[in-house]
């Protein structure tokens, strides 16, 4: 069964938006009003003033929607979390007391996961290389948004161009996505800093800012030309073109990266490497990849995706398409690679 938890610090932070949206619908009214009254010309009054009218009535009454909205919300926020810490305080030492055993566990060779916001049950295990071209299909409102960091590359990018451009990234995206999973593993607890390198905010949307931050790598990689497909998009990756992919993205940044490629990693040694501050992206060629309901799902003909851990029974724990699989490691075979990477931030 899925866990059931309202993240109340960026429920509040989207609340605290909308008095501002409503101050935006309330200047908005007075430019409406001040364009009726310097209608000077009688014929545009006739046409022109009835229509401006209801649309100032239809703002203000938004505006004034808006502010009953944020006071409603504030109030439905702090009422949730004054009964979360009631039904939760009692559980505090039991709490403790998994922690405890959680830490001994991961202790031990067998059983181990990286400590982060990156991969939780808080929002997406990592980045989906198909969110933005669902997102983009269906969302109405967030698909503009997309279109509009889009631009940032492509000013002259339709509406209808921009389809096949995420698609592609869906297709296309996996060593992209676990390289943008790996630099929010660097910057874990940095979000003033990552904002600061990367010129947009590390979250969005109450969960990391994965989309933007895909996007930025594999447009970077495009306009820089570089591991070009034949249709002139980038294409899938390989190890060597992720190391040239994420090298030529941070070096405008003051980021170095170290990659190391063919590492041997193995369920037994992962902990140490991870400990060491590398980042390690399995390049997986054919196999099983297995959810957490068990059932198997066949990759067939390449994947990159960031190893997140390993499991008491001794597989790996990786993120793909935003969720948690499981690998065994006698499915992995020479043909697939392990690579390390550790950034200087």
């Amino acid at each position: 069964m899925s866990k059931f938890k309202v993240n109340i610090a960026n429920c509040k932070g989207e609340a605290d938006k909308l008095p501002q949206v409503q101050k935006s619908l309330t200047d908005l009214q007075v430019q409406i009003d001040t364009v009726i009254k310097n209608l000077n010309t009688d014929s545009l009054r006739v046409h022109v003033t009835s229509k401006l009218q209801r649309m100032s009535q239809d703002v203000g009454a938004l505006s004034e929607h808006i502010q009953v909205l944020h006071t409603s919300l504030t109030e439905i926020l702090d009422c949730y979390e004054k009964t979360e810490s009631g039904l939760t305080g009692g559980l505090e030492t039991e709490k403790k007391n998994n922690d405890s055993a959680s830490s001994k566990e991961n202790d031990t060779p067998g059983g181990y996961s990286v400590d982060s916001i990156v991969f939780d049950d808080d929002g997406s295990y990592g980045g989906d290389q198909g969110n933005m071209n669902q997102v983009y299909k269906w969302d109405p409102i967030r698909c503009w948004e997309l279109l509009d960091y889009l631009r940032e590359y492509y000013p002259k990018m339709s509406i209808f161009k921009a389809f096949g451009y995420f698609s592609h990234l869906n297709n296309v995206g996996c060593g992209y996505v676990a390289l943008a999973n790996s630099i929010f593993l660097e910057y874990e607890g940095r979000p003033d800093e990552f904002e600061r390198v990367f010129g947009y905010p590390m979250f969005n949307h109450g969960d990391l800012n994965y989309d933007r931050l895909i996007l930025d790598i594999y447009a970077t990689t495009d306009l820089d030309g570089i591991n070009d497909g034949s249709d002139g998009l980038p294409k899938g990756t390989s190890d060597s073109r992720r190391a040239e992919i994420v090298e030529n993205f941070l070096a405008d940044k003051g980021v170095t990266v170290q990659t190391e490629a063919n590492v041997d990693v193995t369920t037994e040694n992962f902990q140490s490497i991870a400990e060491d501050g590398n980042y390690v992206i399995l390049g997986y060629r054919n196999g099983n990849m297995y959810d957490e309901n068990g059932n198997a799902h066949y990759i067939d003909g390449g994947h990159a995706i960031i190893v997140t851990g390993v499991t008491d029974d001794g597989r790996f724990i990786v993120s793909s398409w935003g969720e948690k699989y499981y690998i065994n490691p006698t499915d992995i075979g020479d043909d697939d690679t392990f690579m390390t990477f550790q950034y200087n931030s």
